[in-house]
């Protein structure tokens, strides 16, 4: 592979695993980077209208959407994606239902008591998905 290449994989693996950690301590969507929302709006709610988008990646937004119980529409306007916008949301959307417990997206567009959520440093959400919030 092209050096580009991997960098282009390992910052898409890191903002998987940056995304995870948000997902798992229920950071609060407005929190998150512009482009980890970003991606994730994409990733849920891909424009029919992109020549980059086919019916196996629709057919991989609803399962992620459904997997995570999230209203779409309570995520805001989807953004116009940049080439690494979209590549992010197209390895969301291959990769993050398997790596999520069904339903933790749902506190993203419902609004939980504030003791339910687990605080975190955003900071600290894009070290590793593997340790604990500190």
């Amino acid at each position: 592979m092209s050096d580009d290449l991997n960098r282009a994989v390992e910052r898409d693996t890191e903002g998987l695993r940056a995304t995870l950690r948000l997902l798992r301590n229920q950071v609060p969507f407005s929190d998150w980077s512009h482009n980890l929302r970003a991606a994730l709006i994409v990733a849920v709610v891909p424009d029919l209208d992109d020549p980059y988008v086919n019916d196996i990646e629709r057919a991989k937004s609803v399962r992620l959407l459904q997997h995570l119980e999230i209203d779409p529409t309570q995520l805001g306007k989807t953004p116009e994606p940049d080439s690494p916008t979209r590549r992010l949301a197209e390895r969301f959307r291959a990769d993050l239902a398997d790596l999520t417990p069904t339903g933790l997206g749902r506190y993203l567009t419902s609004d939980p008591p504030v003791e339910s959520r687990r605080e975190c440093q955003v900071g600290s959400c894009l070290q590793s998905a593997t340790e604990p919030c500190a």
